[in-house]
């Protein structure tokens, strides 16, 4: 295991979130890894349709941050009020399916060991995270940090 293991898990992230062409939908408790979300972030503004499910825990505040954009449609699972959110999940282009135990925080990404889950075009395992996600979606509601989704505005000169 150890680095190249890690690194396995970012590259598997990172080039399937790269490689979207129509949607990403995201499914995450914790999610502060930046350079994750300023890639989806710029698929949005491709153009792809983006979805993301997260807590609305003080820890996704970066995140939260970074993924403000008027082409991101962001849901704040009610974690307190609910199941948590298990297992954590992409789907990509509505036939990759990224999931398992992995972490999309900064330091889950490298520190941890899991193996990552990638299927590609197995579509009743595809169709039932689809139907998760539109679950989950169900349990989220306005962010109680609203603070949090505003992206402070540089200082002028």
């Amino acid at each position: 295991m150890g680095e190249h293991h890690e690194t396995k898990i970012r590259e598997v992230l990172i080039n399937g979130l790269e490689n979207a062409k129509q949607s990403i939908r995201l499914a995450v408790a914790y999610f502060n890894d930046l350079e994750i979300a300023n890639i989806i972030k710029k698929k949005a503004e491709e153009g792809i349709a983006t979805e993301v499910i997260i807590y609305d825990h003080f820890v996704n505040s970066p995140a939260i941050i970074e993924l403000n954009s008027n082409n991101i449609k962001t849901f704040f699972y009610r974690v307190y009020e609910t199941q948590p959110i298990y297992p954590k999940f992409c789907l990509i282009d509505g036939d990759i399916l990224v999931t398992g135990n992995h972490g999309w925080a900064y330091a889950a990404n490298r520190t941890e060991h899991p193996e990552p889950l990638i299927v590609n075009n197995e579509n009743i395992l595809i169709e039932e995270y689809i139907n998760k996600f539109y679950s989950l979606k169900k349990n989220c509601g306005a962010s109680k940090l609203v603070h949090f989704r505003i992206k402070p505005e540089s200082p002028k000169f």
